[in-house]
């Protein structure tokens, strides 16, 4: 089969595949094509940056991944995707934001200046979990930043053959994104009770604008200004940036609400401008939390009795590639971060399976309202070479349900953000104290030989009380800690 016809049958199954297996067999075939035939992948770039947005993670893994193989052979022939490559930059699936961050690292060592127009995306991907990125991402802005950019090719004179990628997917209208020359990021920072709002505006085009004007015309009511809702800046020069910084002085425990801006700037025509910012939503009460501190156990006990009627919120994250005592001194730190006091700890390890709790307090800086949370982690429940899976389940009580939600997700993210940095870490090999000992795996899944038993949580299950996974339905079975 000649290599045109192999193109059209792999394209046409990207579009027309009947499942996710076949879709990503041809996303495959078209990275093996980037590596033995580049160049005829080169009139399908286009449409091979639609494949960017697919609904399965690892097309769009495969499609970034190409992108990258080609952007090492010839770099200028992705700047009409650096609007799709800025995009997957910031893309849910990790591997799609690795291969989009070093295919800008490549881009950028000849085209600075075309990759400039990403700057609030790469702002954003500074914050990522991921190491990698967070590196790469840096490389890119300092290779703009040492301006290194080389004048485009000439268009070459060889009539092209039409693209095979664009009679296949004719029908298909790939959407591009509009780049402003003026653009504007948003962020809200939060020190105790006082919150800065911050608008950048980034003069991306190739001249000065002036007389600058931001005006914040809306904001929640929770939020009082301590200074004027009107900035002006007297120029922005091309290719910089300036601030606008807003200090609100907070007086609500929970904050919801969204905040509107707009920015007006007289161009070199002097004509003026305005834009109207995207609203910029609201939504927080963990930050104005701090620590509870000298309190007993005892004092614990007791206002989780008195506060029977505010039911919990339980939060359960699974952890692999981590030892017990390793998560355990984390989830401390965090805690401890995060401004809630530990006031009850206690932890063992008995034939390689670890357990602990965690008890802690802490009260909002508005209302002095206070929260309690439990932290518990139990492991390793299942075992798989050098692969340790652990259970961590936490719950929040107290008196407003709509801070206890918020506080729940701050902590889970926090969490999960370290364990999502551990992964990538090979664990070492298990150490072996007592080679007369049985493997922690037989011991942590052999059935308890006892006569009383417990029911799966999952599926109803008959389980021996001291199992940790459901043999029927493969759930994990929580430990109790009462």
């Amino acid at each position: 089969m000649e290599l045109r016809e192999i193109l059209r049958e792999v394209f046409d199954k990207l579009k027309n595949g009947e499942n996710v297996e076949e879709r990503i067999e041809a996303a495959s075939t078209l990275w093996n094509l980037s590596i033995s035939n580049p160049e005829d992948l080169f009139d399908s770039i286009e449409t091979l940056g639609y494949y960017l947005s697919d609904s399965e993670p690892a097309v769009r893994g495969l499609i970034a991944w190409t992108l990258y193989t080609l952007s090492m052979k010839d770099s200028y022939i992705l700047l009409p995707l650096l609007d799709e490559i800025g995009s997957a930059l910031l893309d849910s699936d990790l591997n799609v934001r690795r291969y989009a961050a070093n295919t800008l690292v490549e881009i950028s060592r000849e085209f600075s200046d075309h990759v400039r127009v990403l700057t609030p995306t790469l702002a954003k991907a500074l914050e990522d979990p991921s190491v990698d990125v967070r590196i790469a991402v840096e490389k890119v802005q300092k290779n703009i930043l040492a301006g290194k950019t080389q004048a485009e090719p000439l268009e070459n004179t060889k009539v092209k053959q039409p693209s095979i990628a664009k009679e296949i997917v004719s029908e298909i209208s790939v959407p591009r994104s509009i780049i402003d020359e003026i653009s504007l990021s948003q962020r809200i920072n939060v020190i105790n009770d006082k919150v800065q709002y911050r608008l950048s505006v980034f003069n991306d085009s190739l001249s000065d604008i002036s007389e600058v004007v931001c005006v914040i015309i809306g904001h929640p009511g929770g939020l009082k200004p301590e200074q004027p809702l009107m900035q002006r800046r007297t120029n922005v020069l091309s290719k910089a940036m300036t601030n606008f910084d807003f200090i609100f002085k907070n007086t609500q425990d929970f904050l919801e609400g969204t905040i509107y801006a707009t920015i007006s700037f007289i161009d070199k025509q002097n004509i003026i401008h305005t834009i109207s910012n995207e609203p910029y939503s609201v939504q927080f009460a963990y930050k104005f939390l701090k620590k509870l501190e000298n309190k007993s156990l005892e004092f614990y006990e007791e206002y989780i009795r008195k506060n029977e009627h505010s039911r919990p919120i339980e939060v359960q994250v699974h952890a692999r590639h981590v030892v017990g005592d390793d998560v355990f001194s984390r989830i401390k730190k965090v805690l401890d971060i995060l401004n809630i006091q530990v006031i009850h700890e206690e932890s063992e390890t008995i034939s390689d399976v670890f357990s602990g709790i965690i008890k802690g307090l802490s009260k909002s800086i508005i209302h002095r309202q206070i929260y309690a949370l439990q932290f518990n982690i139990i492991g390793p429940l299942m075992q798989h070479k050098n692969t340790r899976y652990f259970a961590l389940k936490f719950n929040i009580a107290g008196p407003d349900e709509r801070i206890r939600s918020i506080v729940s997700f701050d902590i889970r993210n926090e969490i999960k953000r370290y364990l999502q940095l551990v992964e990538d870490i090979e664990p070492p090999e298990p150490k072996q104290q007592n080679s007369n000992r049985e493997p922690s795996e037989s011991a942590v899944h052999r059935p308890n030989g006892s006569l009383e038993s417990k029911s799966c949580s999952n599926c109803g299950s008959l389980l021996p009380t001291k199992a940790k996974y459901c043999n029927e339905c493969g759930e994990l079975q929580y430990r109790s800690f009462n």
